[in-house]
């Protein structure tokens, strides 16, 4: 049996509050994600000898994510005029 079945429930609710607010949820969001993985690759892409190719990849994935928290912002400005 895996240590997971025999949780405690408390404990089980803490985890599962870490899990959704922790570092690896900052990837899974619609906006930070792209944005943290493009800051990732940029810096990472530096240290290559291809480092101006990564940047672009960089900047792309983080302007995917500027997009996404854009349209975001609009939408629930769009939301709140129709209520």
């Amino acid at each position: 049996m895996s240590p997971k079945n025999n949780e405690d429930p408390l404990d089980k609710q803490r985890r599962l509050k870490q899990e959704e607010q922790g570092f690896k949820a900052m990837f899974k969001h619609n906006a930070l994600g792209p944005i943290a993985m493009g800051l990732v690759v940029g810096i990472g892409g530096a240290s290559t000898p291809y480092e101006g190719q990564a940047a672009l990849i960089g900047v792309s994935m983080a302007a995917i994510g500027f997009y996404n928290m854009f349209k975001n912002s609009q939408y629930e400005k769009t939301l709140e005029k129709n209520v």
